[in-house]
């Protein structure tokens, strides 16, 4: 998911969008489902996963088929 540049108050209405599940659907999201994705910027950025910075651009993300183990209760 990628969101375009948005200003202050178009900022505040996709957060509200995005706690209320609604925000796939608005014109100010690239949403894609892909197993792997390359991303470059200009300048560079750091990404932050999950709370955690994990590195600068250029980056590669691909899901891991079982990578996680889950227990179910």
């Amino acid at each position: 998911m990628a969101a375009s540049k948005l200003r202050g108050p178009e900022l505040a209405l996709l957060a509200a969008e995005i706690l209320l599940g609604k925000h796939l659907s608005s014109n100010a999201i690239t949403f894609r489902q892909v197993r792997k994705i390359a991303v470059r910027s200009r300048p560079g950025m750091w990404f932050n996963v999950d709370g955690e910075l994990i590195g600068n651009a250029p980056a590669v993300f691909q899901i891991l088929p079982r990578a996680l183990n889950f227990i179910v209760k």
